[in-house]
């Protein structure tokens, strides 16, 4: 009893310990209005349109992006356009800054019907990490939420997870807490990499994909903020997504 005690005190010590160091160090950047993240990618010529919806937390917002360019969806579409996509890519967004797995299901999920999009791609992880929800916590809710993808009629291999990245990266976290993060957060992005193979959809690996080149250059790759994504991480971040969503399009 007195271990189990001990764990939940320290538990709730690291959680404490980020969420004060996430307040005082390093400035804050606004969150964007996720109506200014809708956009179109197309050639001049495609054979059709690929409704392309956002869910997630603040990566899939674009929060730490200089503008709607530089978030994570308009690069995947310029990436996209770039390779000379067959298909024009129109990109909705509906992520929330600050979002946690079940404030997807909860909160998310049920607009999806309205959108009718084609794929989805989904960004979550980082404040479960960060508020350490129970690996098998996180893990039921995220096949919960594929499970109603399904049912509001878009197909399994239409959904892309992207893995959660190296939340131990981020500068604006101090040691040991950087350490004791990245460690949870490559837990969690174990069980999404778990899920996507129980459930038949796809993965992005973003965690091997990028966290050498953020620890490497936080300056170039971190936003002002020193723990989201600057333009040019997510950059980055779409080269690794990109490929994943065009095979999802089919």
């Amino acid at each position: 009893m007195l271990i189990v005690s001990a764990v939940f005190a320290a538990l709730i010590v690291v959680t404490l310990g980020v969420e004060t160091q996430l307040a005082l160090r390093g400035r804050e950047v606004v969150a964007p209005d996720t109506k200014t993240l809708a956009a179109s990618f197309a050639a001049e010529s495609v054979d059709r349109h690929v409704k392309t919806l956002w869910m997630g937390d603040s990566t899939a917002a674009g929060v730490g992006a200089s503008n709607p360019d530089g978030c994570l969806s308009s690069q995947v579409g310029s990436e996209l356009l770039d390779t000379n996509a067959p298909h024009g890519y129109d990109m909705q967004v509906i992520a929330v800054s600050g979002a946690r797995i079940g404030d997807v299901v909860d909160k998310q999920l049920p607009r999806v019907a309205a959108h009718k999009p084609d794929v989805v791609a989904i960004s979550i992880g980082a404040n479960d990490t960060i508020h350490l929800t129970r690996a098998a916590t996180f893990r039921d809710r995220y096949k919960k939420l594929i499970d109603g993808l399904v049912r509001a009629g878009v197909s399994a291999d239409h959904i892309v997870l992207i893995g959660v990245p190296d939340i131990g990266s981020p500068t604006r976290l101090m040691q040991p807490l950087r350490a004791i993060v990245g460690l949870r957060s490559r837990r969690l992005d174990r069980e999404v990499r778990n899920v996507a193979k129980a459930k038949g959809v796809r993965y992005v690996d973003l965690f091997h994909a990028t966290s050498k080149p953020f620890r490497a250059n936080p300056s170039k790759y971190l936003a002002d903020d020193k723990y989201h994504p600057s333009d040019a991480g997510y950059a980055l971040w779409a080269k690794a997504v990109a490929p994943v969503v065009a095979k999802a399009a089919g």
